[in-house]
């Protein structure tokens, strides 16, 4: 068996990966990198980025990743709707074909190197919990290696994490989403994203995320995915407002996949393991946005784990580091996920005008458990004043 030495290594060559690797190789740590795809291509649901986000990067990305901008998103659910716009709803779309590469790109030309086409087979564990090696295969053949600090980027369902014995799937734990990139649309506004909740799609929601004027990501995402988002999907896409803007559209990639929802993990840092990206459920709720800050807690990852192995640091200040950088936006994240946890738990019809306003702003969401008090007809009733009076201030 072929034997390998590296201070660090990372598994998963994607968004949070990549930056993982970049910021380790910057400080110098030898790192490599980890990729059961042939690249690191891998297709996105909703291919979005919030501009809020883009000022907390650690590096500056080109004018010509970012694509299409987008403006705000309205939000659809029972003949009701909502558009909202400014700095904490604007977007841009990306092409995830080039924006991948060209993350991990950095990452190489920073001194990372890039094992394509190799999957992680198992973890050895010192008798301290510590990894000591582990081992890939690649071509048929395995390779151990001997790393001092594991970067677990694996993604949602995390390989790294099931090894170590360390999930706790809940109920909603996890996502499954039905999305395809489709060409040849007429999209109604194609500089606002579209979220639609409605009862065709219990526990989730569904949405169309421009990419051009004819071009756009659509999706349906639920915690039930046991097979039935394409049930889903497929009532969604026949649901009036949304077959007039998909009608004799083409399907041009597949972009379904698992996302991370509930935290399954109890810590995002186990012995010399670091868990980040999807892998730690590093995402933004109620939407599921983790493409940004993917970068940002990859990065942070990196950079602890440099601090670890050369000035023998904490593993531990990690999340601290991620608290202080996002400032409230993960707490209110938090606050977002409980809440549809709570409304996931509904039996009645009104969960998905409970999503709508959990979406908005208007309801505040210290006041927000009163809602669930109310019937469908009450909630319903003052979403639409509320929406009346909102549509008169503007």
């Amino acid at each position: 068996m072929v034997t390998q030495d590296y201070d660090a290594v990372v598994i998963g060559g994607g968004i949070a990966g990549s930056s993982a690797a970049r910021s380790l190789s910057l400080n110098g740590v030898k790192t490599l990198i980890v990729e059961k795809n042939s690249n690191t291509e891998k297709p996105g649901c909703a291919e979005a980025v919030t501009s809020y986000f883009l000022p907390l990067l650690p590096f500056e990305i080109p004018k010509n990743q970012l694509k299409m901008k987008i403006d705000g998103i309205k939000f659809y659910s029972d003949g009701l709707s909502i558009t909202q716009k400014g700095k904490m709803w604007e977007a841009f779309s990306i092409e995830r074909e080039d924006f991948n590469p060209w993350l991990t790109n950095l990452a190489l030309n920073s001194g990372a190197k890039l094992s394509a086409n190799s999957e992680l087979v198992r973890l050895k564990i010192n008798d301290d919990g510590y990894v000591s090696k582990l081992i890939i295969t690649k071509n048929k053949k395995n390779i151990e290696i001997n790393p001092k600090l594991i970067i677990a980027a694996d993604g949602a369902k995390s390989t790294v994490a099931k090894e170590l014995n360390l999930i706790k799937e809940r109920k909603a734990s996890f996502a499954y989403i039905t999305s395809f990139e489709m060409s040849n649309l007429n999209i109604t506004n194609p500089k606002l994203e579209q979220i639609f909740f409605d009862d065709y799609i219990p526990k989730g929601f569904a949405y169309i995320f421009p990419k051009s004027l004819h071009r756009a990501n659509i999706g349906a995402g639920s915690v039930l995915f046991n097979d039935r988002t394409e049930e889903f999907f497929d009532e969604f896409i026949n649901f009036n407002i949304v077959n007039k803007q998909l009608k004799g559209g083409k399907v041009v990639v597949d972009r379904s996949g698992f996302a991370p929802v509930d935290y399954c993990l109890e810590n995002n840092v186990y012995k010399n393991v670091i868990f980040t990206g999807d892998a730690a459920n590093q995402n933004i709720k109620p939407f599921i946005e983790g493409i940004l800050p993917g970068i940002i807690c990859g990065n942070i990852a990196g950079e602890c784990g440099s601090n670890y192995l050369k000035n023998n640091a904490k593993l531990t200040d990690y999340d601290k580091i991620i608290d202080k950088k996002f400032g409230e936006i993960f707490s209110l994240s938090d606050q977002i996920l409980s809440f549809m946890l709570k409304i996931f738990e509904q039996k009645d019809k009104k969960d998905y005008l409970l999503l709508l306003a959990l979406c908005s702003d208007l309801f505040k969401l210290e006041k927000f458990d009163q809602l669930f008090d109310l019937s469908y007809q009450e909630l319903r009733e003052r979403l639409q004043n509320k929406i009346s009076n909102r549509n008169l201030q503007h």
